[in-house]
């Protein structure tokens, strides 16, 4: 990306079944909680970013194509270092946050699938043992699952994001009614933003924490 961020994005047939697996037990998992308000979703891409530094990325809202056209969840699994995960539903909310930690899982979805985020600071001296003594240099890996049949065959238009360049049409987005999953007509259609989730609920998911929002 350019910006002390490493970035992958493809088909998720492109990682390890493990991570996907993860992505559909979550979700089953957050159904389980709140079917009512948490859609079933597909897994078609994957989105990998890597942290270098303590930079995180600014507020905005996953409203581009390749971030998904539905209000299906879009899951995250937080790899290595931890991080302060932000999150409001307006501009004028309080925010609040969560401290996310290697092996946490978080989706947002349904009412809250275009939440606003943030990850305000990467915290590289908080990571697990197996990164301390395996790499000289502790990161944080973010892998974003999303049902986004739309873009099928057309990662490659994906591959690259710099927020400065790409993050646009943030401030005209308007949140959808209930009703409708198709909000992007009046948006561009450049590239995905990064990472998801959000803290309402907390349970024990595979040894490590487990976080949905529900409103």
């Amino acid at each position: 990306t350019g910006e002390n961020r490493g970035r992958i994005y493809d088909k998720a047939s492109r990682f390890p079944n493990k991570a996907i697996s993860i992505c559909d037990e979550a979700v089953s998992v957050a159904r389980s909680l709140d079917e009512a308000c948490m859609p079933t979703m597909q897994c078609t891409h994957a989105l990998l970013n890597m942290y270098t530094t303590s930079d995180g990325i600014c507020w905005h809202r996953d409203i581009y194509e390749n971030d998904g056209k539905s209000d299906h969840p879009v899951v995250n699994l937080c790899i290595g270092a931890s991080c302060k995960f932000a999150f409001k539903h307006n501009e004028n909310d309080d925010e609040r946050s969560v401290i996310l930690t290697n092996g946490d899982v978080l989706l947002f979805g349904g009412p809250c699938r275009f939440i606003l985020h943030s990850v305000l600071e990467v915290y590289l001296h908080d990571c697990p043992n197996w990164m301390k003594m395996t790499t000289l240099t502790p990161y944080r890996l973010s892998f974003t699952f999303r049902d986004s049949p739309e873009v099928c065959g057309r990662e490659k238009e994906f591959k690259y994001f710099r927020v400065k360049e790409n993050l646009v049409g943030q401030d005209e987005f308007q949140l959808p009614p209930p009703t409708s999953s198709s909000p992007f007509s009046s948006l561009s259609s450049t590239t995905t933003s990064n990472n998801v989730c959000c803290n309402e609920k907390k349970r024990t998911f595979d040894s490590n924490k487990y976080c949905n929002v529900t409103g």
